[in-house]
């Protein structure tokens, strides 16, 4: 198919039309949003407190054993060290475009998943799922509500 360019008269006409037009669309009124990273910090700065409050008491309640051998707790550092590591690794993955955001995304909730119920195989139904959903859902939510292009 050939092109059509407007030119002269017609190009004027259809000029003055679209002007016209984008001359009778009204604004809308701007709406007052909550000051969203202030509002998280709050609820991350409350749960913090709770779960500091819950691990003082729990650790202040434990009696520690009859022959006086030191408490072992739970070594959770590295977790958190491997979580930073798969995120990293995540977002290198998403920046260097080798995956798709919606593969990249449910490899990622899988793999958090699974390390974060130390390869409980009874959870992997639960985990596959809630990464589909996941991987499914932001993408539909950033590229239909937010209008992002994801890669």
């Amino acid at each position: 198919t050939d092109n059509v360019f407007l030119t002269g008269d017609a190009l004027q006409q259809s000029l003055a039309e679209r002007e016209r037009r984008m001359a009778t669309v009204k604004q809308r009124d701007t709406t007052a949003l909550p000051n969203f990273p202030v509002l998280t910090l709050c609820v991350v700065a409350v749960l913090a407190v709770i779960v500091a409050v819950e691990s003082f008491a729990t650790r202040r309640n434990q009696k520690p054993p009859a022959d006086d051998t030191p408490i072992e707790y739970p070594r959770r550092g590295w977790i958190a060290t491997l979580s930073l590591g798969l995120t990293c690794l995540y977002v290198y993955v998403m920046h260097a475009q080798w995956l798709g955001f919606r593969l990249a995304t449910a490899m990622y909730v899988i793999a958090l998943g699974l390390m974060l119920t130390r390869m409980n195989q009874r959870r992997i139904p639960a985990i596959a799922v809630i990464a589909l959903a996941m991987s499914v859902g932001l993408h539909l939510i950033f590229t239909k509500v937010f209008s992002i292009d994801l890669p």
